[in-house]
């Protein structure tokens, strides 16, 4: 199909909102106003139409304060029966229409980076089990949803127990997680790309599990599939990324892996690409450590002020 054409389907499949996330452009989302008009009221309590898009934002961003105000607005709409987000396009590529679950399992995410393991562990796994009983919407089905967040609410279950030291628990959440299986079998019109989409996404939460397992190896050595294939090619026809929302931190993880490993060389070279991408801002987690490892490596080079460079840049996304 020619180039246009393609580009133009490209609203037609996502809604906007997906189109930034898929960029990594989580900065964009958190600043963008709403655009539905609202009363004096619902600019104090915004439906949760207005609310999901930013809450997923400020998770990727770690902007703490933002999101559980978000989450708790969130889960206090759901709680009035607001449960349901409609998506203009044929994809709902970052999140469901019914999105019951969505704020725990951002919630569950947040508690890890707070040292609660236990606790996420625990709603990761009542998430795990609640989503048979969630009434998905048609296009959910299509999208394969439900399959999507259990693969979420497992990976987050594995990555608290690795975290926390419990190996033993992290692997049989890994090997539940393995046995997900990655082809979109519910709806046969568009199996390409929700295929590509749980392919990635699982193979990106084994990959962070195994990271706090220190399974470098395991990291280092993953070669795509033929899904991923299928997403670099319904790439470059698209002109932009569908998948920088995974790609860039799971690209980042192999960087690590690399240094941890004493790849070095190899690593400065991810590191550097990972540098050279815009969307590496929008990635507040990544970036700051990203910075980090590079001041260590130009420090362990002897070039004492390009590492002071990099530090002052690390301490200046965590402030």
């Amino acid at each position: 199909l020619p180039m246009f054409l393609l580009s133009g389907c490209a609203n037609v499949l996502f809604h906007e909102q997906d189109r930034l996330a898929m960029g990594g452009k989580y900065a964009e989302i958190a600043g963008t106003p709403q655009t539905e008009k609202t009363t004096k009221a619902e600019s104090v309590s915004p439906n949760n139409a207005g609310l999901a898009g930013k809450c997923l934002a400020y998770s990727k961003l770690k902007t703490y304060d933002k999101l559980f105000s978000c989450i708790e607005q969130m889960e206090s709409n759901i709680a009035k029966g607001d449960t349901i987000i409609e998506h203009h396009g044929l994809f709902s590529w970052n999140y469901p229409e019914n999105i019951v679950a969505m704020p725990g399992l951002l919630r569950a995410e947040a508690l890890i980076d707070f040292g609660e393991y236990d606790k996420s562990a625990s709603l990761s796994r009542a998430i795990h089990e609640s989503l048979p009983g969630i009434e998905w919407t048609s296009k959910d089905t299509r999208n394969s949803w439900q399959r999507r967040f259990r693969i979420r609410a497992l990976g987050l279950l594995s990555l608290a127990m690795a975290l926390k030291g419990e190996r033993e628990r992290a692997e049989q959440s890994i090997s539940e997680l393995a046995t997900i299986e990655a082809s979109a079998y519910e709806f046969w019109l568009t199996p390409g790309g929700v295929s590509t989409a749980i392919a990635k996404e699982k193979r990106f939460v084994l990959a962070r599990a195994h990271m706090a397992l220190g399974n470098y190896d395991k990291v280092i050595e993953d070669p795509p599939d033929f899904w991923e294939a299928f997403g670099a090619l319904s790439e470059g026809l698209l002109g932009y990324s569908l998948f920088a929302y995974i790609d860039f931190p799971k690209a980042f993880m192999k960087s690590k892996a690399l240094y941890e490993t004493g790849k070095i060389n190899e690593a400065k070279s991810g590191y550097d690409r990972l540098l050279s991408q815009p969307e590496s801002r929008s990635n507040g987690e990544i970036y700051w450590q990203i910075l980090h490892d590079r001041g260590r490596i130009a420090e362990a080079e002897g070039q004492v002020e390009a590492a002071i460079g990099f530090y002052r840049q690390a301490i200046d996304v965590i402030e």
